[in-house]
Formats: structure tokens, sequence, C-alpha cells
């Protein structure tokens, strides 16, 4: 037997790939193909071994799958059941068995059964010794942010109209870091009068106080740079291009430290700088628990922001003229007072109209304010009177002045030192400007909490300015670099009127230009007109 082995035709392409042009088309009928770019790689010519993990040679267009099994998707519905039993965790050292109560789980749940009236009576109690614990301690015995009130947004203190644009945006960490040498100042101009200090407020003590008077019968002036009629005439008789209250410097001096929103009114008329407020503006108020770590609520009971701000503001004018000696041998008077009236009681104070010169073109007159006259070492020198005021015992982080103002004063201060940084930093500041001897500090409570309006001296210290700078570490050198700062950014704009706005929610001020007439008070008929209108 034998086999015979024929084989098959081999179609030879001498000229190139693929068949030859004597195969007919139909043989390629219903035969896979895999379409192959000349920038693909190519792995291999044939692989037996290959998986369904795609190798770094595949890409999308995988030519083994036009070739590759391809499942019908048939048996989608069918699911492999695991019937082995669930593995046991594994335990070490010896295994130990409990076995259940079924008597005591019986019992216990009965107890609870009956005990759930008492359980409501021990809940009720723990909910009033939390109540009294809140209002014997406030909220400082409260835990980290359990209960804690959201702080709302704050207010800007002038609304930002649609013709105000900025000019400048600048943030506290670059203001902290301007610096210019501190001037030595010299008097120009001194008018008003000065009696001697009192010393009664020395002797006051927390437990045997003296109680504050109340100065209405006396008017005291507040009145802005540009109304002032001697900065009038020292414009016209002086070099100086830059003009202010020691009031107004202070806040820019301090407002790295400031928390609330305040504005000043700047204007350039003729080449010359004004520092100006606003009348009712912040700047004019004295703030309380500003850059404490709860801030007044701003609302209308008599503890607000604005309601104790206005009670500072009244008790420092009030005991800056009870602690005088009005002696009329031992006045001192200077040129007349230029705010007061024939009809009104001025307030024995000294205004100490006086130059700056920073160099360059930098020359200042600042209108800066003196209390009174006391002795030190047999020196006559001129005292600046201020008061910090406790309206409420339970909120304050010192605690209660009449227990602890005698024995702890250092920490009564520090506390202070902490809640009214800014308030400090600018009293600090207004003592520099003026060049007084001694600063004579007042610590003032309320008779009762809920009674704003009378008071009780519990001690007064004396500071010199230079342990003040210390206490509120102060560096007058940048606050210079500040007030340089702004000046520079007003002189490369034209003549007209420019607002310092502090950001009420932000660390940072911006500098708007505004209208000639941004601030000019509109008359009551046109108000009503424009209301009808609307």
């Amino acid at each position: 037997f034998t086999m015979c082995f024929r084989l098959p035709l081999v179609e030879s392409n001498p000229t190139g790939w693929g068949p030859t042009g004597g195969v007919p088309a139909e043989n390629f009928n219903n035969i896979p193909y895999a379409p192959f770019g000349k920038a693909d790689r190519l792995g291999r010519a044939a692989d037996w071994s290959a998986t369904a993990r795609p190798s770094r040679y595949q890409n999308s267009g995988n030519l083994s799958m036009a070739f590759g099994y391809t499942h019908d998707g048939q048996d989608d519905t069918f699911q492999l059941v695991d019937s082995r039993p669930a593995q046991r965790p594994q335990h070490f050292g010896p295994r130990r068995h409990y076995p259940t109560n079924h008597r005591r789980d019986s019992r216990l749940k009965t107890a609870n059964q009956l005990n759930a009236g008492a359980q409501r009576s021990v809940q009720r109690e723990l909910d009033q010794a939390r109540r009294r614990n809140a209002k014997r301690f406030g909220k400082n015995d409260r835990t980290w942010g359990q209960d804690r009130v959201q702080q709302k947004p704050r207010e800007a203190s002038v609304d930002v109209r649609a013709d105000w644009h900025v000019l400048q945006q600048l943030n506290f960490p670059l203001l902290q870091k301007l610096q210019a040498p501190a001037p030595c100042g010299e008097d120009v101009y001194v008018a008003g009068c000065l009696y001697p200090y009192n010393r009664i407020g020395e002797k006051c003590t927390a437990k045997n106080g003296r109680r504050l008077e109340r100065m209405e019968h006396i008017s005291f002036y507040n009145v802005t740079t540009s109304d002032d009629p001697v900065i009038d005439k020292l414009a016209n008789e002086t070099d100086a291009q830059i003009f202010a209250t020691d009031q107004v410097l202070a806040v820019l001096m301090a407002c790295p430290r400031s928390v609330y929103s305040w504005d000043i009114v700047v204007t350039k008329r003729d080449g010359k700088i004004y520092f100006d407020k606003r009348d009712g503006s912040p700047v004019e108020f004295l703030t309380v628990n500003e850059t404490a770590n709860e801030t007044p609520p701003n609302d209308n009971s008599i503890n607000s922001c604005t309601s104790l701000a206005q009670e500072a503001t009244c008790i420092n004018q009030n005991i800056s003229q009870q602690l005088l000696q009005r002696d009329e041998a031992n006045k001192k008077e200077f040129e007349g007072n230029p705010f007061a009236s024939e009809e009104e009681t001025a307030a024995a104070r000294a205004y100490r109209y006086r130059k700056f010169e920073l160099g360059e073109g930098y020359n200042f007159i600042v209108r800066t304010e003196v209390d009174g006259t006391a002795q030190d070492k047999g020196v006559d020198k001129y005292i600046s009177v201020r008061a910090l005021n406790e309206f409420d015992s339970k909120i304050s982080s010192a605690g209660d002045w009449r227990t602890k103002l005698d024995s702890q004063k250092g920490a009564v201060l520090a506390a202070e030192l902490k809640n009214n940084s800014s308030k400090l930093a600018r009293w600090t500041a207004q003592s520099i400007l003026a060049d007084v001897g001694l600063v004579k500090l007042a610590f003032v409570s309320r008779v009762h909490p809920r009674d704003p309006y009378n008071h009780i001296i519990l001690n007064v210290q004396s500071f010199k300015p230079s342990e003040m700078l210390q206490q509120t570490n102060l560096n007058m050198d940048n606050c210079w670099g500040i007030i340089k700062g702004f000046v520079d950014l007003i002189r490369k704009e034209e003549d007209g009127k420019f607002v310092i706005l502090k950001d009420p929610n932000k660390p940072l001020i911006r500098l708007y230009t505004v209208p000639e007439n941004a601030f000019d008070q509109v008359p009551e008929h046109e108000e009503e007109e424009d209301m009808m209108e609307d």
C-alpha cells in the first residue's frame, strides 16, 4: 500500500507581499481583515502563546483581536456560587467561652424600663448644671467648637458707591514691613488751657472706688483737619505739605492691629494733602474688646460694639476733666481755644500744633491734644488721661476687676493689652505725637453690669510713653513708614478726594478715588423726591 502526498499550489509573488494577479478576488471573501498602519510597531510575526493581557506592543487596535475568539454573550446570566464555608478568624492565645446569662439580661432590661423616669430626672439635673456653668463662666467653659456662634459678616463703615474706583489694595503683612525714621517734632502753635493733675484717682482702690462724674455742662470738640482755622492759617504761613490730627494719624499708624472697619477722607488740593475724618465716623469713637477672641455682638443691646464704643468715649471725656484740680492760680493758659464759643464751657485741654520733618519734602503739621500737667521728680510734664472700662466681669477674660485689680494688676493689664491691642496702640502713638511725659491710665467699671450710665473709678496707673511702647510692642519707625507710604500713593495722583477704607472682614486696606461731592449732604427735599421716583 502506497500513500501519496500532493503538494498544494503555492503562489509565488517575486515582486512583493500579497497574492499574485492571477488569484480571483472571490477567494478572499469572508476572511477577517485587520487594518495596519505604517507607523505601527511590529512585535511578533506569530505569537502562539498570546494571552488576553495587552502587551506594550499592543494598542487599542490590536491585530489579534480580529482573529481571536469572541463570546456571543448567551451565558451572561450564569453566576458561579461559592458553596465553601466562610473562613473563621484566627485567635491567638487560649480561647475563652463566656456563657450567656439570660436571667441577668432580662433583669437589666426590666430595670432599664423601670428606671426610665429616673434617667429623665438625671438628664434634667445635668442640663440645669450645664446652664448654671454657662451663666457663671460664660462662653469660656464650652468645649472647643461646640455651640460656637458663627461670626456674622461686618459691614463697612461707609457705603462704597459705583463711581468709586480702587487705586491700591494693601494687606497688613505688607504694611508691617514699611519703615521710615521717626522724626522729632517741634511746637509751632499752642492753644487752650491746662490744669494740674489731681491725684485722687491714684488713691482709689477696687474696694474703695470713686464715682465717675458726668460732665454734661462741658463741651468737647473734635474738629476735623480741614475745618481747623489754625491749620488753615499754618498751611499758608509754613512750608508744610501734609496736615492731620493725632487721632487720624494714630488710626493709620496702628491700622495693622485693627479689626473693625473705619475710613479716612484724604483731600489733595494745590499739592497739599489733608487727612480728615467724617462726622460720626468710627474714628471718633473708642472700641472695646476689638482684638478679643470673641468680639462684642453687633446688635441693639447695651453690650453691642456700637453701644460700648459710645460708652467708652464718654468715660474718657468725663475722666479727663474729673482728674484735674480746678485751681486758677496754677492754670496754664495759651492762645485762645480756636473752637470754643462764648455761650459754651469748653473742656480744659491744650492743642499743640507740632511740625514733623521726614525729609525729602515730607513736612507734617499735626494737631495734638494734652489733658493736663503733672510733676514728675520736680519737673512739670504734660500728661494724657485715658481710661479702660469693664462692662461685664463674666465676659472679661481677666476676671472681676474688683477682686483682682488690687492684687493682680499685671494680669489685668496683660488681658487688656490682648483684648484692646488696637486701642492701646493708638493711645501710645498719640502720646508720642503729643510729646507728653506721662500717660495716666484709669480702670473704670460699671456700678452694675446692666447700667451703662453710672461708673466707678477703681484705680489709676502712670506710664511713660517709652513704657507704653514696650508694653504694646509698637514700632514708631513702622508707624511713620505706613504714613509715608500712603502719602506717596496720593502724591502720584492728581488733585482730588480719596478714601482710605479698612475692609470690614479682611486684613487689608483699600485706597479709593471718589468724586468731590461724595460726602456732601443731600437736602431733605431732594431725598424725598428720589424716594418718590423710586
